[in-house]
């Protein structure tokens, strides 16, 4: 029996090829991958440098003075997709009511100082409404004085029972008041939906139709229509269903002017569970802002207003707020921290501060750039893109290391050798990257969008001032060098 052993031998790809050049008696041509028109360009700003440094820094100054004028929009709806039904009404609301859907909250121990405290936050400008129990719950000197008013009330209630008919004269008034009373309870659903008040939204859509639903019946405007049919029946109809249906009402309103007084106990469960905790020991209290808390100087001014009102109120408005504070101030130190990390980084790697300075130096001017065509283009800066900056910093910086490695091993004089190699390459990493952030654009959510915007910029500004910037600094050195 004889073993027989298998061996796989590899050849290298390179090897292959001189291997069949041989048996061909062919001579091996490498591959080249060069681009001639980037090494000419390369080579052109290095022979040039002082021509186009100066062309570098006025676009640069120019740019800089674009970034810092730059605008900031702190609307997060802006960054929501176009035309969807939420952000809409949301508008149309504070346009129609003067009040936000958003809102602040506080919480109190006792129904005097929700009271005081509903006072207080009543008298702010900012302020469209406050929810609280005080509402509900008049003071006792409040309910001393409107005693008066409700006796006079009962009074009236119980000394004038005389029914007054309808008829060919009053009869447009009871249109008028019932076309009127279906426009109340539209504004009533309006405010109930504002609110929160999903109960009464839905009562108020069930007597006049849903705007969005145009199967829904109006059934005050129905009743109207029938009325002016045929008024002569209708007013007849009316009078024999007032004669059975004034003494029930009446006594119904007779029993509402009560004259005894109104405590927490009495109050119905429906109001108090809107406003008590389920250990009954605190109070909520709802302050509904007049203006839109995305524009950043009414939110400003509310936030303000509401620390003097109560040092504890919280809600969305006072969070976000704290919000766009919090990413301004750590997105700075973010990218002033991925800076400092990435000179260590590269001074550890070049072991020069001189090289390591240039290196970086098409880094910071291409985001100057990105930041100047931003503004230049008419585009803000927003609570999403604002996070790309710092991506920028550690994609940027690639640019330049790998120009100046493949500078220092090619020496000087080679600046034509370096562009036309390396500077394909980052090119085609460049546009790849580019293609990849632009890809954002097509997203519905219009935050992506912004963010693929400021990348495609940074990207594109960073290879720019790479291929522009380290060529004319590295023949400005050079061409002194010679001189010296």
């Amino acid at each position: 029996m004889h073993a027989v052993i298998a061996y796989r031998v590899t050849i290298d790809p390179g090897d292959q090829g001189k291997i069949m050049a041989r048996l061909r008696k062919k001579e091996v041509k490498p591959v080249r991958v060069e681009s001639k028109f980037l090494g000419n360009l390369g080579y052109k700003f290095s022979q040039r440098p002082v021509l186009y440094l100066t062309i570098g820094i006025i676009l640069t100054l120019f740019l800089l003075y674009q970034a810092l004028t730059v605008t900031f929009d702190y609307n997060i709806m802006n960054l929501e997709p176009k035309g969807i039904p939420s952000v809409t009404l949301q508008d149309e609301i504070i346009d129609a009511f003067s009040m936000s859907p958003d809102f602040a909250l506080v919480t109190v121990q006792t129904v005097e100082e929700a009271r005081q405290l509903t006072e207080k936050a009543k008298a702010v400008p900012s302020v469209s409404l406050v929810e609280s129990i005080s509402g509900y719950l008049p003071s006792k000197e409040q309910q001393a004085k409107r005693i008066f008013y409700i006796e006079k009330i009962r009074n009236y209630l119980d000394n004038n029972k005389e029914i007054e008919h309808l008829s060919n004269d009053n009869f447009p008034d009871l249109i008028s008041e019932l076309e009127r009373l279906e426009m109340n309870v539209y504004e009533l659903g309006q405010l109930a939906f504002t609110g929160g008040q999903d109960r009464i939204d839905r009562k108020c859509k069930c007597l006049i139709g849903d705007t969005e639903d145009p199967s829904g019946s109006d059934y005050i405007l129905d009743l109207v229509d029938k009325l002016n049919k045929q008024p002569s029946v209708a007013i007849e109809r009316l009078n024999r269903f007032q004669v059975y249906y004034e003494p029930g009402f009446r006594q119904t309103a007779f029993n509402m002017a009560n004259v005894s007084p109104i405590t927490l106990e009495t109050l119905p469960g429906d109001i108090t569970n809107q406003f008590y905790n389920k250990t009954r020991d605190h109070f909520l209290i709802t302050i509904i802002p007049r203006g839109m808390i995305w524009d950043l100087e009414f939110l400003n001014q509310f936030n303000d207003q509401m620390n003097r009102v109560s040092p504890n109120i919280t809600g969305t408005p006072l969070t976000i707020l704290a919000l766009i504070n919090y990413i301004g101030r750590d997105g700075k130190i973010a990218t002033i921290l991925a800076i400092i990390v990435v000179f260590i980084l590269l001074l550890l790697d070049f072991r020069s501060v001189r090289i390591t300075l240039i290196t970086m130096i098409p880094l910071i001017i291409g985001a100057v750039w990105m930041v100047g065509l931003l503004k230049t283009f008419g585009l803000p800066l927003t609570l999403v893109n604002v996070m790309g900056i710092p991506m920028i910093v550690g994609i940027g910086i690639d640019f330049g290391v790998h120009f100046m490695h493949r500078y220092r091993i090619e020496g000087k004089g080679q600046i034509r050798t370096v562009v036309s190699s390396t500077g394909k390459a980052i090119m085609i990493t460049s546009l790849t990257t580019m293609l990849g952030f632009g890809s954002l654009l097509i997203a519905t959510y219009r935050g992506l969008g912004s963010l693929g915007i400021l990348l495609v910029l940074g990207v594109g500004s960073c290879f720019i001032t790479t291929i522009l910037i380290l060529p004319s600094i590295l023949g400005w050195i050079e061409k002194k060098q010679k001189v010296k």
